[in-house]
């Protein structure tokens, strides 16, 4: 074994320690001398996880615990803070997910963005201040050992659908991508569900993880802008909003609730149809429905003994025999028993349970249809919306971007063109009747006018009475001057 060669290894690993030490030092020197450091709650409660509840629940991680014990949850920033003080290996994932469990696909809210910059020396930490971070200032600087952590802090928190993460997912890695064009090893491997150094915790070499504020809170729009992108503010119907997801909770609640009640009173069934049958049972159904309270007996685990009881005093008000009713305690067989349907079980009684209207009221026939109308509609507004933002977007473009088939966006972008083609020929047949109508008011008008306006001489020539031409104006100034004729005009004999 050549212990030189040993000895050279421990050196340049106690070299490397001493010089990140150091520069972890100079770091954070630097960084304390140009900005203003702040308290841990103070930097969690900006990144908004003053939310904190039951329901989304702080979700960190130690590195080094045994499997099965890594992942914490807490409801409560200083409990996260005092079990993460003296750690080395705490981690914490900047959002909240549905049911408290650190996973992509059920994160459900957001107000940070964390990007993580590796082997940073003090002269490149330099260098970057120096150029105001290349026109991506963040909003907290954490010097988290041997790189650093970036942090955009929202102005407003975001709830995760499906469009709003993709677009997050872009603006995180134009933004890692940013910073690696300057020469700067950006861990592309992060994505939004990922976990970092719990500030105040402990680094690998044992130093203190530290905050400091570097600008204001950033908007959305400007922080996608600032990376070439536009943002979208997506507000998919289909997805579950507040409201939603409070109505899932009641009914959530009120089923635990139900749930609740059932485990308080097991003999539940067993009580209904005990009822029932001493109201409702007629002839004909008077063995069975004693059979049928016994299976019910053996299903809620109700003790033979007041079965037996049960049975009997019903065969005395039914006026059965009594040898049939033992025949029905002794008939029942218990395993067979706790398999029998509802639907056994009210062929057996002669009535029927009254049982709660599902689907409100609908047939499953119904209900299919209503809900396929109510995809349809929902998937028609997706498109429409879309082609509302992107007039000129094609088919195939809509359809990779919403993931839908495409005949079927075809089929909605159609509906949309015959809709705002008949919209446009109604508006045209409208505009044609009204320019009709101001036509003829103007024609008659001129007509009129015309004709009030026409000289005597235009006045349509009529035969006189006498054979003579004269205009239809001057017939009666020739009728009444008739006699004065006759008197002036010489006497004309016959003979």
């Amino acid at each position: 074994m050549n212990f030189t060669k040993v000895r050279r290894s421990k050196a340049r690993k106690m070299n490397t320690r001493d010089r990140q030490l150091r520069d972890w030092q100079q770091k954070s020197d630097y960084l304390s001398n140009h900005y203003i450091g702040v308290s841990p709650l103070t930097f969690y409660v900006s990144l908004g996880f003053a939310d904190v509840s039951d329901e989304f629940s702080l979700c960190t991680m130690n590195a080094k615990a045994p499997a099965g014990q890594r992942l914490k949850k807490y409801c409560d920033i200083i409990d996260m803070l005092a079990d993460s003080y003296g750690r080395d290996d705490a981690y914490v994932y900047p959002a909240f997910y549905l049911n408290s469990y650190p996973k992509e696909i059920l994160l459900h809210s957001l107000r940070c963005l964390y990007l993580d910059l590796d082997y940073v020396t003090a002269a490149s930490l330099r260098r970057l201040c120096e150029h105001d971070f290349y026109g991506h200032r963040p909003t907290f600087l954490v010097n988290s050992g041997n790189g650093v952590h970036l942090v955009y802090v929202l102005s407003d928190s975001l709830t995760t659908c499906r469009e709003t993460k993709e677009q997050l997912s872009t603006i995180h890695r134009k933004l890692l991508q940013a910073f690696a064009k300057h020469r700067f090893k950006a861990d592309m491997n992060t994505g939004l569900s990922h976990a970092y150094r719990v500030v105040s915790s402990k680094t690998k070499l044992g130093q203190r993880c530290t905050a400091y504020r570097i600008g204001g809170t950033h908007d959305i729009a400007d922080l996608a802008a600032s990376v070439g992108m536009v943002w979208n503010d997506t507000n998919p119907s289909y997805y579950k909003s507040e409201q939603t997801y409070e109505k899932n909770a009641v009914r959530k609640s009120q089923q635990n609730q139900e749930s609740a009640r059932c485990r308080q009173n097991p003999h539940a069934l067993y009580d209904c149809m005990l009822r029932g049958i001493e109201e409702k049972t007629v002839e004909g159904h008077r063995y069975t429905s004693l059979f049928a309270l016994t299976c019910a007996g053996y299903k809620c685990h109700v003790s033979m003994k007041k079965v037996r009881q049960d049975v009997l005093y019903l065969a005395n008000r039914l006026h059965l025999p009594l040898y049939e009713a033992e025949h029905a305690l002794e008939a029942c067989d218990e395993k067979k028993a706790l398999t029998v349907r509802a639907v056994t079980l009210e062929s057996w009684l002669g009535w029927k349970f009254a049982r709660a209207k599902k689907r409100n009221g609908r047939t499953r026939q119904e209900h299919l249809a209503w809900v396929a109308e109510v995809r349809t509609a929902i998937s028609r507004s997706r498109v429409w919306q879309y082609l509302q933002s992107d007039p000129q977007a094609s088919i195939a473009g809509i359809a990779r971007k919403l993931r839908m088939g495409r005949n079927t966006v075809a089929k909605y972008v159609h509906e949309k063109w015959q809709q705002i083609a008949a919209e446009a020929a109604a508006a045209v047949r409208e505009a044609v009747n009204l320019r009709e109508e101001e036509l003829e008011k103007e024609t008659a008008s001129t007509l009129l006018q015309s004709a009030r306006k026409l000289p005597a001489s235009f006045i349509p020539s009529i035969r006189a009475p006498w054979g003579e031409l004269c205009s239809a104006s001057s017939a009666g100034e020739a009728k009444r001057e008739a006699p004065r004729r006759n008197l002036l005009s010489p006497v004309v004999s016959l003979t």
